[in-house]
């Protein structure tokens, strides 16, 4: 029942990544943080949203979901998650999605932060899109809602994470070594990591990493916890 819920609660909190990122958005390095923190995170409690995984295989006709490389993934991601942040912070609570009952309100929550980071896809990390009344700065916010999410649990944070990567099946690689030898343009995988802080007594991301980097074999325990490391890096203290 457990696995099946964290399967749930990443698929809806996946509306954000894909195997490339949205048109538009800047490429590398894209870090916000609030000035200050309600609570220092050596001090606060997080729940952790679980990891929204995709990984694609790139044929000669596109790009494909791949499960069993998305499951093996997750595994080392997870594991990665929990050791990382257990340096960073004083608690951290995997977040279960509650009984029946009270689903409906939690999955509202879960789809309306995909719904915002979406926005801030399009008018924040688009520097042709920005929105006239925000000047630039960086105002996003789920709202009271995101008070729901621990439960029956005491929490200061929620962490959203997202992976996505794709790999060249053998038809691309071809394709790619015939386009180098006759100079057409050669297509690879590329790697994107998304990471959000949401401070549940307002609801405001507080702060958020964007990162595109060239493909990482995600299947591996070392390139999943490099991945982790890197986006969690900048994470405030």
């Amino acid at each position: 029942m457990r696995s099946r819920s964290a399967s749930l609660v990443a698929a809806v909190a996946a509306l954000v990544i894909g195997s490339v990122a949205p048109a538009g958005a800047q490429q590398g390095d894209r870090v916000y943080t609030a000035p200050r923190l309600p609570r220092p995170l050596g001090e606060a409690r997080v729940v952790l949203i679980p990891a929204a995984v995709h990984l694609y295989e790139l044929t000669a006709t596109g790009a494909e979901p791949k499960a069993d490389w998305t499951a093996t993934a997750k595994t080392h991601i997870d594991a990665a998650l929990a050791a990382h942040l257990g340096t960073k912070v004083a608690s951290v609570t995997p977040y279960a999605l509650p009984t029946r009952e009270h689903q409906a309100e939690h999955i509202q929550v879960l789809k309306l932060h995909g719904l915002v980071v979406r926005a801030i896809f399009a008018h924040y990390l688009n520097p042709h899109r920005q929105l006239p009344n925000k000047a630039g700065a960086f105002d996003w916010s789920l709202g009271e809602m995101a008070r729901v999410l621990p439960g029956e649990q005491e929490a200061d944070y929620a962490l959203f994470t997202q992976f996505a990567d794709a790999y060249s099946s053998g038809g691309r690689v071809a394709m790619n070594v015939a386009a180098a030898v006759f100079g057409g343009v050669i297509q690879t995988g590329r790697q994107v990591i998304l990471g959000t802080l949401v401070d549940l007594a307002t609801g405001d991301i507080v702060w958020l990493n964007y990162h595109t980097d060239a493909s990482s074999d995600l299947r591996t325990p070392d390139s999943a916890a490099k991945a982790v490391s890197k986006l969690l890096r900048d994470l405030p203290r």
